[in-house]
């Protein structure tokens, strides 16, 4: 029993129902979206190669045991960062994520932190369409780093998949859409991105995969 399958059963054990939520003002922006994926889960590597194939979105790996000296860990930062820069600087939504790299369990912690702190210095030199982080310990950090104090719940993409805005820190407003790792269909990466982006589901029938 995954924490992921816990947390989908609990509010009906409680006697809780869904609910309709408030309609919100459409937002439609053509402004590129970063997608940070640290979770390993099989179902996030899924998404991460949807999201890559049908979107043709470029995709940054990180590998951890490239970052365990203090000196190959800031170049190998600023290089990472600087390619972030490059796609967005072009208009493209780029994904970054540690999901295909090799295991080292180790390095967990600090992978989180360095996702997190590439996924902040993106976020505050660029002005984006949205964020989407899944993986508990990155948007943790990320939201930590940021100086976050809550998400404003404004609609579920899908079951587990949650659209909301900063609260509080440096990027008050700023749209984001987070799930765990086990969470999702296939498509809700691509979903995640047409939602931010355009205010639209994607039409699976138009894109060639």
């Amino acid at each position: 029993c995954g924490s992921a399958g816990l947390a989908r059963e609990l509010p009906l054990a409680f006697g809780y129902r869904t609910r309709d939520m408030k309609p919100i003002e459409p937002v439609i922006s053509r402004k590129p979206t970063l997608v940070v994926v640290g979770s390993r889960h099989e179902a996030a590597v899924r998404q991460v190669k949807m999201a890559e194939n049908c979107l043709q979105l470029p995709l940054i790996t990180v590998q951890p045991d490239e970052f365990v000296s203090r000196q190959g860990r800031l170049v190998k930062l600023s290089q990472l960062a600087k390619e972030v820069d490059n796609f967005i600087n072009c208009g493209k939504s780029v994904i970054i994520t540690s999901a295909l790299s090799r295991y080292v369990p180790a390095l967990k912690e600090s992978t989180a932190r360095l996702l997190a702190k590439i996924t902040v210095r993106a976020i505050q030199r660029w002005d984006l369409a949205g964020l989407f982080l899944t993986g508990g310990d990155v948007t943790r950090e990320t939201c930590k780093t940021l100086g976050t104090t809550g998400v404003r719940i404004i609609r579920e993409l899908e079951p587990g998949v949650i659209v909301g805005e900063v609260i509080g820190g440096t990027k008050e407003g700023l749209r984001i859409v987070t799930k765990a790792g086990g969470f999702g269909s296939d498509e809700a990466i691509v979903d995640a991105i047409y939602y931010l982006e355009r205010n639209e589901r994607w039409n699976k029938k138009e894109t060639q995969c």
